[in-house]
């Protein structure tokens, strides 16, 4: 029986921009033992708004990113989750972008 091939995910997280945000979720992937290739967090360049942004990239099945994303979701200081499948070329995109 062959293994469940893995794909390159990025999440786009919105947070509430305070302390400890980018560490909950660091610290939801490390408790599930998925690796995070590469992440940035960032806040609001302005004071209109208490929202921040994480970006993660990692490789896993997709049943194990489905996994990660409801844990991800629960977090009491994340706001929205958005996902995608790409590549690590697609993230350094989006962090270069902000």
């Amino acid at each position: 029986m062959s293994e469940p091939l893995e794909s390159y995910w990025i999440f786009i997280i919105d947070v509430r921009d305070c302390a400890g945000a980018l560490t909950s979720v660091a610290s939801a992937f490390s408790n599930k033992e998925v690796n995070i290739d590469k992440i940035i967090g960032h806040g609001q360049r302005n004071d209109s708004d208490d929202k921040g942004q994480i970006i993660v990239g990692f490789n896993q099945t997709e049943e194990r990113k489905d996994i990660m994303a409801r844990k991800i979701k629960r977090l009491p200081k994340v706001i929205k989750l958005r996902e995608e499948e790409a590549n690590p070329e697609r993230l350094i995109e989006l962090i270069t972008q902000k």
